[in-house]
């Protein structure tokens, strides 16, 4: 069989089951602050991504030396297997596609992948007094700072990814609320006072909850940020770290270099390919 249909069967058989084989795992209850909590969670969340992407690389570097026309093919059953994970996957870039185009739920939030700002409902800011509305704009620009809705985005396709296991939904919603926190103290560390920022999330929930009538003033989430606001402790900003994105890197080009060189050998071993 040719070269480029064994490595797209590759990709989705290893990518597919290495990705559902990362779905069980429980983020282990973090404790600290909320920005590491955060950090922790997200590069938890993203390891689908990360595993695909460094099997992809391992495949390609196979591919380099590979010729043309394969001695390998895959089984009838491992076929069976590339298609429920090529299905899969077209899912989650289909609902990855619609999220782009997603309008905002809250009367305020951060919009854009590549240039992210900040937008707002002018009834927000006569809702809320000046010191309050200020604190959700540096809540929301805390979140444009760090490209928020490309990670969050990121994140809901791996979710996708892993579907249908619960794991991963609640790995997101932990995520998302140690995200939500971790923005909250950086806005305080900006300058914010927290009775302010709690003034405007409270607001701004309201303001949501009258288009859809919900009383989003009762959700856990927001409860849980209001009493966090209202304790008294330091706040610490998240430091700058590269570290992780170099990690990545560097295994990625190291994946690349074990598929030029051992790919052979690596592949005749994976089940369901057969000479």
């Amino acid at each position: 069989m040719s070269r480029e249909q064994l490595l797209l069967g590759l990709v989705a058989l290893v990518g597919g089951t290495l990705a559902w084989l990362l779905a069980p795992v429980r983020d282990g209850g973090a404790t600290g602050p909320a920005w590491v909590r955060e950090r922790r969670a997200w590069r938890l969340l993203v390891a689908p991504i990360i595993v695909i992407a460094m099997g992809t690389a391992t495949l390609c570097g196979w591919a380099l030396q590979e010729p043309e026309v394969t001695d390998e093919r895959l089984s009838l059953v491992a076929w069976f297997v590339v298609v429920i994970v090529l299905a899969l996957w077209t899912r989650a870039l289909a609902r990855f596609g619609r999220s782009l185009t997603r309008r905002p739920a809250l009367p305020i939030a951060v919009v854009g992948l590549v240039k992210p700002r900040i937008v707002f409902d002018p009834a927000l800011s006569y809702m809320l007094d000046a010191d309050a509305f200020g604190a959700a704009l540096a809540h929301e620009e805390a979140h444009r700072r760090h490209r928020d809705p490309l990670r969050i985005a990121l994140a809901q396709l791996a979710v996708d990814l892993q579907w249908p296991w619960p794991q991963a939904r609640r790995r997101l919603a932990s995520w998302r609320e140690a995200l939500e926190e971790a923005r909250d103290d950086e806005a305080i560390c900006d300058g914010a006072h927290p009775d302010d920022l709690a003034a405007a999330i409270i607001g701004a929930a309201r303001l949501a909850g009258q288009g859809s009538g919900a009383a989003l003033t009762g959700t856990h989430a927001i409860e849980r940020r209001i009493g966090r606001l209202l304790e008294s402790g330091p706040r610490k900003r998240p430091g700058r770290s590269i570290a992780f994105a170099a990690i990545v890197g560097s295994g990625l080009l190291t994946a690349a270099v074990i598929g030029f060189v051992y790919g052979e050998e690596l592949i005749a071993r994976l089940p369901g390919v057969v000479r």
